[in-house]
């Protein structure tokens, strides 16, 4: 079972107590005090956790929020109304897409590739990353490589390292050197 030896058990109801002291503290919402009444006898933290969690994620204000997300990661612009950096902008951004994920099912969550798309045309105001597209469709060709899963990259890599390279005159020589590195393809001369 579960539980092999009586220190075992004695240890996760020592464990539930502690959790559900740590929730019947912070929990100030009706519903939340509401489930924290109904395991008052028994101590459950984990099922005072998993309803919480289940209520939340299914709520009308949780669809409502999930909703404003979506709207805001897909028209999010970085141009000159954003007044922090690029690299504030990418992490603004991507904090939106991890809310949004923890309000959303799995399976209502946006693909890579949609992730990917959604980034190139946010940033798409900056002639810098806008032309990662057009090199990303060259280093597929090169490496194999999905073009959506490196524009995903290389923007995050640009924006991280607060660099505007002109990809243009780099592109080729990085590319075939990073394949080289990583034994991707061999370079017939």
């Amino acid at each position: 079972g579960f539980f092999d030896s009586d220190a075992v058990r004695d240890l996760w109801e020592t464990k539930q107590k502690f959790l559900f002291s740590v929730l019947n503290e912070t929990l100030q919402t009706d519903y939340g005090k509401l489930l924290v009444r109904e395991h008052i006898h028994n101590f459950d933290a984990r099922s005072v956790y998993f309803k919480l969690v289940k209520y939340m994620g299914s709520s009308t204000k949780a669809r409502t929020q999930a909703s404003k997300l979506l709207n805001y990661i897909t028209t999010a612009r970085f141009n000159s109304d954003w007044t922090g950096s690029a690299k504030n902008f990418l992490l603004h951004w991507k904090n939106q897409l991890c809310i949004y994920d923890d309000l959303v099912e799995d399976k209502n969550r946006l693909s890579e590739a949609s992730r990917a798309q959604l980034l190139e045309n946010a940033v798409n105001g900056i002639p810098e990353l806008r032309q990662v597209k057009t090199n990303a469709e060259m280093n597929c060709a090169l490496t194999g490589k999905a073009p959506l899963d490196y524009i995903y990259y290389r923007i995050e890599e640009l924006i991280k390292n607060k660099k505007k390279v002109d990809f243009i005159k780099k592109f080729e020589t990085e590319t075939i050197e990073n394949a080289k590195l990583e034994n991707n393809f061999e370079i017939i001369k």
